[in-house]
């Protein structure tokens, strides 16, 4: 039970190295990989997650009354 074997990864070289020997083995096999900001931050978004979600609501509403 468990893993045969895990990884960890923080520069994109080194995994990209050594994805090709982990798609090979046999799994379980976990691999983590650390993901860092470029410095560029996204804006945060303008909506609440209510409001996204009603939007949402409302757009699947509407396409269904159109294919009705």
């Amino acid at each position: 039970s468990g893993y045969a074997k895990t990884y960890e990864f923080d520069k994109l070289e080194e995994f990209l190295i050594g994805l090709e020997d982990i798609m090979r083995q046999k799994g379980p096999v976990f691999v983590r990989v650390k993901v860092f900001r470029d410095g560029y931050q996204l804006p945060f978004p303008e909506r609440t997650m209510a409001q996204g979600w009603a939007e949402v609501r409302e757009n699947l509403s509407s396409a269904q009354a159109d294919t009705e």
